[in-house]
């Protein structure tokens, strides 16, 4: 299955149209911006572009969770 790669803008462009910073902000970061990235890496990026709405602690929790589910995802295929 070929997933599709977006840029950054795309990818704000969606943000924006979201409205608030969400568990779909981590997985578009993880699953389309930067999928090589490791929680930790994702992280640090989502904390230090969005700075003022969630510690790095949350980041780094949900970005462990999104992991989580590209783990077992990639199993079933």
């Amino acid at each position: 299955m070929i997933e599709p790669k977006f840029t950054r803008e795309e990818l704000e462009a969606r943000q924006q149209a979201r409205g608030e910073i969400s568990i779909d902000t981590v997985r578009d970061y993880m699953c389309f911006e930067n999928p090589t990235a490791t929680p930790e890496e994702a992280a640090f990026a989502l904390w230090e572009r969005y700075p003022n709405t969630y510690s790095h602690e949350a980041f780094l929790k949900s970005t462990r969770i999104v992991q989580e589910v590209k783990d077992l995802l990639s199993t079933r295929q």
